[in-house]
């Protein structure tokens, strides 16, 4: 028997065991996820640790915004620790250890030697506008504003980067510049992708500019504050009254006529809010209290027509009010434009702080059926089935049974799939509820004209007999 040849056998075993370790490691997205978990949980000691255990030899190889995550984190803990940059960190090449070296100034609070490291990097020439990015943050920090809007204008450009990022900055700019028309239209295309955090400081930046705008006289200031103390206290008379003081020396200021018509809604005088109101348009046509104030009167009025023209309008003005989409979305939806009506529930949910609410999640996927979206429908009312269980969604069951039946219809060559579904998510509800009404109703569908009352509670009903109210001869069995 030929002995095994073991010097040649060990090599080839170390190798598969370090391409398995390879296999088991981290990747650095999966290392830098970790680090951020860790320091938001205030654990930064845990979380620089964590950072340490990369090495930059293969930097080149990751994914771009891996790679500056990681420079910044190492700079971030470089600069919290007292420390200079770790050596294997500094002397990367070209942009990566300039830029990790520019990083740990910036926070330091050293934005001088910051920028020059950091200005060869975003030259025009350069793809990767990261650098570039974080160059024009610097100079609006130092309000260099006609500066920083270069930078940050080439940093949109760049779709590696998080543009809702970009976007804020480049409205702050925006406003130091004073093209507050430029601050909405740059914002807008956060309602579609931005985080929670985003909308809330988008909606923020939005204000400061129509604050900019409005350019109030500063005296004017506290008498404001006294209407608006007594509008809060629910003292709308006396608030007119001292508003009413106020108009006899300041005519045309959009604002007085807003708080005017607000005050005349708060005591009943539709008619006059309405004409105030559009006194604040003449003197502000772009104002979307304004606008959103009068499409809630003629929606409250049935009026749809004009409700829809001014929330459109207001909407236009300021994209971030929630409450203009949601009347959108009931006006469509009573119009039965249901596909709109769609677009406009997503967008009110964006807006909300808690985006997933389970009375939301219920409204779009109704809307979601009506509008024939059925695959949407189907995967929103599985989200509440698995959250809620099958006896809080009800609902959804009875929703997710009619939505296969739909598709049982449409699609001919799955309908015995669907239909085999349908009745799985009926028998379920069967149990939750065995007399609704519309469970009878769908399971006609399904089992064919006179089934819908057979369910197995009214089987059971059935086979024991049913005996009138006044019938005790059962009593004592």
């Amino acid at each position: 028997m030929k002995r095994p040849n073991i010097p040649l056998q060990i090599p080839f075993f170390l190798m598969v065991l370090g391409l398995f370790a390879a296999c088991q490691a981290p990747s650095p997205r999966e290392t830098l996820r970790a680090a951020r978990d860790l320091w938001t949980q205030n654990k930064e000691k845990e979380a620089c640790e964590r950072v340490g255990q990369l090495s930059g030899d293969r930097i080149a190889s990751w994914r771009r915004a891996t790679a500056w995550e990681w420079l910044r984190f190492s700079a971030m803990c470089a600069a919290k620790s007292g420390r200079p940059l770790p050596a294997s960190v500094a002397r990367l090449p070209s942009p990566f250890g300039p830029y990790a070296q520019a990083m740990t100034y910036f926070h330091d609070q050293r934005t001088e030697p910051a920028r020059r490291l950091l200005e060869p990097l975003a030259a025009p020439g350069q793809a990767d506008r990261e650098p570039a990015y974080r160059l024009g943050l610097i100079l609006l920090l130092e309000e260099q504003f006609e500066k920083a809007l270069v930078h940050l204008q080439s940093a949109l450009q760049d779709s590696q980067l998080r543009t809702e990022s970009v976007r804020l900055a480049l409205a702050r700019c925006y406003i130091g510049l004073g093209r507050l028309d430029a601050v909405v239209p740059t914002l807008k295309p956060l309602v579609e992708t931005g985080a929670v955090s985003e909308i809330s400081s988008a909606r923020a930046l939005v204000d400061m500019a129509r604050a900019w705008n409005r350019r109030l006289p500063p005296e004017l200031v506290p008498d404001l504050t006294k209407v608006r103390t007594m509008l809060k206290a629910e003292e709308p008379a006396a608030a007119l009254d001292e508003l009413e003081k106020i108009m006899q020396k300041y005519v045309n200021i959009a604002l007085l006529h807003y708080l005017r018509g607000v005050i005349h809604l708060r005591l009943g005088n539709r008619p006059d809010a309405v004409v105030e109101l559009e006194n604040a348009l003449r003197l502000e046509p772009g104002d979307p209290e304004a606008l959103l104030l009068l499409g809630n009167i003629y929606f409250h009025a049935q009026r749809e027509r004009e409700a829809r023209a001014y929330l459109e309008r207001a909407l236009e003005a300021n994209p971030f009010l929630t409450h203009a989409w949601r009347l959108l979305r009931d006006i469509h939806a009573k119009n039965q434009a249901y596909t709109l009506a769609v677009d406009a529930h997503r967008r009110h949910m964006r807006l909300l702080k808690k985006r997933d609410a389970t009375a939301d999640l219920l409204t779009l996927a109704q809307l979601q059926e009506s509008a024939g979206l059925f695959e949407e429908a189907l995967t929103t009312h599985r989200t509440l089935v698995s959250r809620l269980g099958d006896e809080e969604a009800f609902t959804s069951l009875l929703g997710l049974a009619r939505l296969h039946l739909s598709l049982a219809q449409n699609h001919l060559g799955q309908a015995l799939v669907h239909r085999k579904k349908a009745r799985a998510y009926l028998e379920r509800a069967e149990k939750i509820r065995a007399t609704d009404a519309e469970l009878a109703r769908l399971r006609e569908i399904v089992f064919g004209p006179g089934s819908g009352a057979k369910t197995k509670f009214e089987k059971k009903l059935r086979s024991t007999g049913g005996r009138p109210a006044t019938d005790e001869s059962n009593l004592f069995e």
